[in-house]
């Protein structure tokens, strides 16, 4: 399925994701992070806690990235955590969703750690549903 086909008033209204009601993204300054976040905000159930990881190590450029996802994501953005992710690499982002539950974690397919790595490895190395956007 081509997400840039999706009808996303769908997409909400469909069969519900099983997992524990929490998403998480990881937010770039892509087009593919900007639908990636797109796709998160639709996906979350209502009253559960949309968590950004901002993947972006520079804390001057962070903030820009945490405003334009605040912009994306309009009224919903008050209620998301944004938290830093301090590496863009496969063991940053294990260890940022390490003790916390991420529920469904949603990366865009042009996430440089998808490129480090080879995607099975990423998969294995994460204990929660991933979903890749194109």
């Amino acid at each position: 399925m081509r997400l840039d086909s999706v009808d996303y008033g769908r997409v909400r209204s469909g069969p519900a994701i099983k997992n524990n009601g929490a998403v998480t993204v990881l937010f770039n300054a892509t087009a593919l992070g900007e639908k990636a976040l797109r796709m998160a905000d639709m996906l979350i159930p209502d009253n559960n806690l949309l968590t950004v990881l901002l993947a972006n190590q520079e804390p001057e450029k962070r903030a820009s990235l945490e405003a334009r996802a605040r912009e994306l994501l309009g009224a919903s953005g008050g209620s998301a955590h944004f938290r830093p992710l301090e590496a863009t690499s496969l063991s940053a982002l294990c260890q940022a969703i390490h003790g916390h539950d991420p529920g469904l974690l949603i990366l865009g397919a042009d996430e440089p750690l998808l490129l480090k790595s080879n995607v099975a490895n990423v998969l294995d190395s994460l204990a929660c549903p991933v979903l890749l956007v194109r």
